[in-house]
């Protein structure tokens, strides 16, 4: 019979956020969670992002 091998994967920080600042003074970033509720990681990238987006105001020239 074959054994069956079970692996658990856990995160210590399962939030990263990498933010840069382009040419013209605009930022970007990228956001990442992991989990295994994609609903609640949906939520807290929305989350982060709106945080981010507040600190991180879009120039005058690029606000549409």
């Amino acid at each position: 019979m074959a054994e069956e091998t079970l692996t658990r994967i856990t995160y210590s920080e399962p939030i990263s956020i990498e933010v840069e600042k382009g040419q013209r003074g605009g930022y970007g970033w990228k956001i990442k969670v992991k989990g295994s509720n994609s609903d609640a990681v949906r939520l807290e990238i929305g989350v982060i992002d709106s945080k981010l987006r507040e600190q991180f105001p879009a120039p005058a020239a690029e606000v549409k």
